[in-house]
């Protein structure tokens, strides 16, 4: 084999290896999405993004997912105070 053969083959793997890392990096974009909007549930969208691998429809609803945002009445609400209902008598 001459030496273009090898820069053929070399270019080849080159473009192969490039195709997988931008779908790869594509099929991550839903989950930096919803971290840059700071979406309540950001592992579930990355997770559903990621399984876009393998089943392409679960990317589409990842990237719908991650540019809704939820009503504020749909986000449970986090509170540092005691939530037992006691209430203090002084």
């Amino acid at each position: 084999m001459d030496s273009l053969t090898w820069v053929a083959l070399g270019l080849i793997f080159f473009v192969i290896v490039l195709v997988l890392y931008m779908i790869v990096v594509l099929h991550m974009l839903p989950g930096k999405i919803a971290k840059k909007k700071n979406h309540p549930q950001q592992k579930a969208i990355e997770i559903c993004s990621l399984m876009g691998l393998i089943i392409f429809p679960f990317w589409m609803v990842a990237m719908v997912w991650a540019n809704f945002t939820p009503p504020k009445f749909m986000i449970p609400s986090t509170s540092t105070d005691d939530d037992s209902g006691a209430s203090e008598n002084n």
